[in-house]
């Protein structure tokens, strides 16, 4: 009888144990998807040099990271302050986390056409920016860059000045369907103690 008591003692650790555990797995999912679907970094521009009609190199830094634009000037605005490239562009320093996807405010300003600016991480293009006289939010999707990366938009259109504004991105990890089932995989149920109504 003894044994048998000491047996249920031991099932009953060995499955709260596991539960413990699926709790944990489940909140490393759960941070995952936040991460995924939710903004992990940005960039307001409220931080940039004091406001001048000079076009010239500027550079600053807010919530860790350093951003550098060149040939830009600081004395426009879109939703408060904002950075106004010419033949330049903005670019980060290194960023950790990844990106999933990147969020943007844009608009023309002073004369010219519509067109659009280049969104290049890590040198590579992934997507385009479209602006025009009005203020343009634009959100691009499934970049899906893990790691750290540095984010750069690009102005190709010669003499337009392009204000840009309200820039975010959400992080993206290699986290997903395959780490989760080795998650799972690593989660051992113990051996039924019972068989047959009787414990083993």
């Amino acid at each position: 009888m003894k044994n048998k008591i000491n047996l249920l003692i031991i099932s009953m650790l060995i499955l709260y144990s596991n539960v413990l555990y699926c709790n944990s797995i489940n909140q490393k999912i759960a941070d995952y998807n936040f991460k995924m679907f939710f903004s992990c970094g940005s960039e307001n521009f409220e931080s940039i040099p004091a406001s001048s009609s000079i076009f010239e190199a500027n550079t600053w830094t807010n919530n860790n990271i350093t951003w550098t634009a060149s040939d830009s000037r600081t004395d426009q605005t879109i939703n408060n302050r904002a950075i106004v490239v010419r033949n330049g562009n903005l670019s980060s320093s290194l960023i950790n986390g990844g990106i999933k996807s990147l969020t943007v405010t844009t608009q023309l300003k002073f004369t010219g056409t519509p067109g659009t600016l280049i969104l290049e991480i890590n040198n590579v293009q992934v997507g385009t920016i479209p602006f025009n006289s009005n203020s343009i939010t634009t959100t691009i999707e499934n970049i899906d860059i893990a790691g750290d990366f540095v984010l750069k938009i690009v102005n190709p259109n010669t003499g337009q000045r392009i204000a840009i504004d309200d820039l975010s991105w959400t992080c993206y990890s290699t986290l997903g369907v395959n780490e989760v089932n080795n998650m799972n995989s690593q989660l051992l149920i113990y051996p039924n103690l019972i068989k047959n109504g009787e414990y083993l």
